[in-house]
């Protein structure tokens, strides 16, 4: 037999756990072994399906097959991702995440509806989003891509794209995206960036100090098994200049290579890790609610360690012109809501200081060990 029928607003809710397609449009051809909806549209949140077909081809293998184009909001694509059980281990990151902007999708999936087939957990999925000039944001964090050109391709289990183009700050930059089966999913970037556009994570100190432009490599790598997301930047500062005081003066011909991994989600879960050439290593853990802030800052003497408790400032440094320091930080104004003075962050000191310079003294192989108490240093 078969029964031809024309459907309007209809709802498609094919399964526990998957969002439910609404305002279903098309036409329903049931036969004695399966169905079919051809022609099909509806809405999937804010985003419209268009050419779309709904088939099981056979009743006692029930199978559902989905094909489709859906076109809205790049933000509706984002969700379904998060509340289909497509992709499991990125909550925590697609959570974080925000977009603007229209994108198209090409979908195709298989979904098994009984145990004899495997259940839905032997889900099958192919698609491609191609974005269309997009904005995506983290929350809470300096990540901002505007103007996302391109194709990213993903299955069930595995994301790809290539070449995908952006802005970041103004600068413009290339983007490609991996996740093999099992992840993590990374995401790397490459291009032009002014050392102005970190001042917003940069210290107080340091952030007036510091100009000029650099390549930079980025990584986001997004584990699947509950691990913190990470970002890290790497650059050889090439064309960025420092004026502040020795040991941290450079001019801009000068490279230095830096390594910084920052932690996006999970807050607390990894140190926030810098690498500046042999000059400096830090490891820093940020303060929380209740919690003081723990880390090192080494200097010329591999890399930081993390105390059991407070911030430490070790290592060695050559030479160290203290008035220059002292005037520099005298002169950043202190503002409501600013970040913590460094004298106010370290609370313990294990460095040697080869020659330290105030006024016309010079004091040579010093060894200085201090830790501040609530009252002062000792």
């Amino acid at each position: 037999f078969e029964v031809r029928a024309r459907v309007e607003e209809g709802l498609l809710d094919y399964q526990r756990g998957w969002p439910a397609i609404d305002a279903l449009a098309g036409e329903l051809i049931f036969t004695d072994r399966g169905m079919r909806a051809q022609s099909a549209s509806g809405r999937l949140f804010g985003a419209q399906i268009q050419d779309a077909t709904v088939v099981i081809d056979d009743y006692h293998n029930t199978v559902l097959q989905i094909q489709g184009q859906v076109d809205g909001p790049l933000q509706d694509m984002l969700r379904y991702v998060r509340e289909s059980p497509l992709v499991r281990g990125l909550d925590d990151l697609l959570d974080h995440s925000r977009a603007q902007g229209d994108s198209h999708l090409d979908l195709s999936l298989r979904i098994p509806l009984t145990r004899r087939e495997g259940g839905t957990a032997n889900t099958t999925a192919q698609g491609t989003v191609t974005l269309k000039g997009n904005r995506l944001t983290l929350t809470g964090h300096p990540v901002d891509f505007t103007d996302l050109e391109g194709q990213v391709r993903f299955t069930e289990a595995t994301v790809n794209a290539e070449g995908v183009s952006a802005n970041l700050h103004g600068e413009a930059l290339t983007l490609a995206a991996r996740m093999p089966r099992g992840g993590p999913l990374t995401v790397d970037g490459e291009g032009l960036q002014r050392i102005e556009s970190f001042r917003t994570v940069l210290p107080e100190l340091l952030a007036p100090r510091l100009a000029g432009r650099a390549r930079w490599q980025a990584r986001l790598t997004a584990p699947l098994d509950g691990g913190a997301t990470t970002l890290r930047l790497q650059s050889d500062l090439r064309g960025v200049s420092s004026n502040l005081p020795e040991p941290l003066a450079k001019p801009a011909a000068r490279t230095l290579p830096i390594t910084l991994t920052v932690p996006l989600t999970q807050a607390g879960a990894q140190p926030l890790a810098l690498d500046l050439g042999q000059l400096l290593s830090m490891r820093l853990r940020t303060a929380a609610p209740g919690r003081a802030a723990r880390g090192e800052l080494r200097f010329n003497d591999g890399t930081a360690r993390m105390p059991e408790r407070g911030v430490r400032l070790a290592g060695r440094i050559e030479d160290l012109p203290l008035d220059d320091w002292l005037a520099l930080r005298q002169r950043v104004p202190r503002t409501a809501g600013a970040q913590a003075a460094p004298e106010q962050l370290v609370d313990r000191l294990d460095v040697h200081v080869g020659a330290l310079r105030s006024g016309d003294r010079l004091f040579r192989d010093l060894q200085i060990q201090a830790e501040r108490t609530p009252q002062r240093w000792e």
